[in-house]
């Protein structure tokens, strides 16, 4: 069990990226999120994993997610699980994994709703416009 958690979102594309999470162990899954509601880049303290309030999960029961306070105008974002269909009716703003990576780290994160995890957002930088055409041993002027 570990004292804090980490989750790192970077996001590749335009509606996906990689989510890294770190707490008692490292956990690389993609994820997703609907472009026009894409939250703001940035770091998120004082997460916690939770149950959505009324959101249901593949079974029925509540839905586990991760929760992300302090989003500039926004409220109700959480990390939650994704069916894989339906993007933007799912994402409303919030980043979606799939139910088996969710559900992996949700259960890691103790204690539920404990502000102690930390969401970090961040926009994958693209490649300088002069570097794309380099190929390794290249020499630049």
């Amino acid at each position: 069990m570990a004292d804090d958690y980490s989750i790192t979102v970077t996001r590749d594309g335009i509606d996906n990226g990689q989510c890294v999470y770190n707490g008692s162990f490292k956990h690389v899954c993609n994820c997703w999120w609907d472009p026009p509601d894409a939250i703001p880049a940035g770091t998120y303290s004082g997460c916690s994993a939770t149950y959505m309030a009324s959101a249901k999960n593949s079974t029925g029961g509540k839905r586990e997610a991760v929760f992300l306070p302090g989003v500039p105008k926004r409220t109700g974002i959480f990390l939650h699980y994704w069916p894989g269909k339906d993007l933007k009716v799912w994402s409303d703003g919030c980043i979606l994994l799939l139910e088996p990576d969710i559900l992996l780290i949700w259960n890691d994160i103790t204690p539920k709703d404990g502000k102690n995890v930390t969401v970090k957002v961040q926009d994958h930088e693209p490649i300088p416009y002069d570097m794309r055409e380099c190929t390794p041993g290249m020499r630049l002027r």
